[in-house]
């Protein structure tokens, strides 16, 4: 027998056991799982969290959420908690490292006038020159604080915020 022959004989014979142990392998742990005792998840609102000091009709947000606030500290390096803790935590300083990181690209970068990374670099030298910020008190924003006093009823309000949004918008 030629040894194309033998290698096909003993790969034809071995494929089924192979497919069985592969089949067996892989469903030893799914029976583990469906044996273990389910746990039950909890969904919906915590009701320990609740303020039943409250009435709910006085102030719903207040009266589902207030024990939490009571006892949830704000850190003093921020400005909110966050729901999702140390991962959020360290996404948002990730997040912020990485921003630094390209402001500081931009100011170093010679770019020409115009182009985004000079457009950072401009925003940001000027976010930071508090002295010219100073200097013009609330000149700049003289028009809408105008704006906002010839407001006299629900009409020249709507006119307003559509004003606002048209001004506003980025095109």
């Amino acid at each position: 027998m030629s040894e194309v022959r033998i290698a096909s004989r003993l790969t034809s014979r071995s494929l089924p056991r192979r497919a069985a142990i592969c089949a067996l392998v892989a469903l030893v742990p799914l029976i583990a799982y469906s044996q273990q005792p389910s746990t039950q998840e909890t969904h919906g609102i915590v009701l320990a969290n609740m303020d039943r000091s409250v009435k709910p009709g006085d102030d719903f947000y207040r009266y589902a959420n207030g024990d939490w606030i009571k006892r949830t500290e704000i850190p003093p390096d921020s400005g909110f908690v966050a729901v999702g803790g140390w991962l959020d935590d360290y996404s948002t300083e990730l997040t912020r490292k990485q921003t630094a990181e390209l402001i500081e690209e931009a100011i170093k970068a010679d770019a020409p006038a115009g182009s985004d990374t000079r457009k950072i670099a401009d925003f940001y030298r000027s976010f930071m020159d508090e002295t010219a910020i100073e200097a013009k008190g609330v000149a700049p924003l003289r028009p809408h604080l105008d704006a906002i006093a010839a407001i006299h009823d629900k009409h020249d309000l709507a006119r307003a915020l559509g004003e606002t949004s048209v001004r506003t918008s980025i095109h």
